[in-house]
């Protein structure tokens, strides 16, 4: 996909609300209309911009800490109503990563890594294949691939390695497993400077409107930027709170948090 003299590649992971996307697929719907048709015509109209097969959609649930259960046909997603729709679809199949789950395109399924921002992950490969992220209703804040950035320029100082165990249900078999990440630590009004993480994207150009309320970055950029931003200074990137409080923890500490500093050893 070209916009300007910028070539867009895929894959494209869409981070979508369908209520600000609601007049690019208006023309397609009919006066009666139900949810599946609305979602069909939302899919349908992402296909079209960016092709068949191109299409990868989060189908995060945060719930795995609690229950220790991800069934990966019944677990809901819970970043949005069209990934619910799209996880149900023939034609995508959903990666097994507790807790940050995708919908891919039957013909890119594989076993990803259970390192949702590390080597061998979905976001791993949109980096290595120059794909793309689309902004599809949301705002910069709904890109997660934040943490992957922070683990190419990392490991984060300000977050811990955390393990989290429990049992993984496909096609009602049931088999252990576990994921890791870097969590954000307890008793911290945690945030991020996200205003100022898509200005410098902005200044870059690097972020592209495509549509009203639908914009593209590629993952390459990102890196890149935010990349830069956090190799001269890690902590400029979270909010001014987080980091006052943050600072002033990690040099009493003289080193990088781990979980016994906020949760104890588990």
């Amino acid at each position: 996909m070209d916009i300007g003299s910028r070539k867009y590649n895929p894959p494209f992971v869409v981070h979508s609300d369908i209520f600000r996307t609601a007049h690019l697929v208006r023309k397609q719907m009919g006066v009666n209309r139900n949810l599946s048709q609305v979602f069909h015509a939302h899919v349908s109209y992402l296909e079209n911009c960016f092709g068949v097969g191109n299409l990868i959609f989060p189908t995060f649930n945060y719930d795995f800490p609690i229950t220790r259960v991800f069934d990966i046909e019944k677990t809901d997603s819970q970043v949005g109503s069209l990934t619910n729709y799209v996880r149900s679809l023939e034609g995508f199949s959903r990666t097994t990563t507790p807790i940050f789950s995708f919908a891919v395109d039957k013909a890119r399924a594989k076993t990803y890594s259970n390192t949702p921002f590390g080597k061998g992950s979905v976001y791993d490969d949109l980096y290595n294949e120059d794909g793309t992220i689309v902004l599809y209703g949301t705002g910069i804040n709904s890109c997660n691939y934040l943490h992957y950035v922070e683990s190419q320029f990392g490991p984060p100082r300000y977050r811990y390695d955390k393990f989290f165990n429990g049992t993984l249900i496909v096609n009602d078999e049931c088999v252990e497993c576990e994921v890791l990440f870097h969590a954000r630590p307890l008793g911290i009004n945690w945030g991020y400077d996200w205003s100022e993480l898509e200005r410098i994207l902005i200044d870059a150009g690097a972020i592209i409107s495509l549509e009203c309320n639908m914009f593209a970055v590629k993952a390459r950029d990102l890196s890149e930027i935010w990349g830069d931003r956090i190799r001269v200074n890690d902590l400029s990137i979270l909010s001014d709170e987080c980091r006052f409080d943050v600072s002033r923890r990690l040099a009493d500490l003289g080193r990088r948090f781990v979980l016994s500093d906020f949760e104890g050893i588990k």
